[in-house]
């Protein structure tokens, strides 16, 4: 950075520096959720047991064995990160 002392008289721009800023904070929070998404996604491991992908889906794992149940009973998409149809 550039002193407004050290130039003189020159007159310096300087608001590009709270644009720089806020551009820093914003990529920030991108890295962050990118991060979190590839340490606790379901789409990203693979040969996850039962209580992993139960973990994974967290309070939607009721509701989408239901919705396997109506939809694929006889669990034909078994492949990857499977849920069981609900009984």
């Amino acid at each position: 950075m550039v002193s407004r002392k050290s130039q003189g008289a020159r007159h310096i721009n300087c608001t590009a520096e709270p644009a720089i800023a806020v551009l820093g904070a914003r990529l920030a929070l991108i890295a962050a959720g990118i991060a979190l998404w590839f340490t606790t996604s379901v789409w990203v491991c693979h040969g996850e047991s039962l209580a992993q992908v139960r973990q994974a889906f967290g309070g939607n794992f009721p509701r989408l064995q239901q919705l396997k149940g109506r939809y694929d009973p006889a669990n034909l998409f078994h492949r990857n990160q499977n849920i069981p149809p609900s009984s």
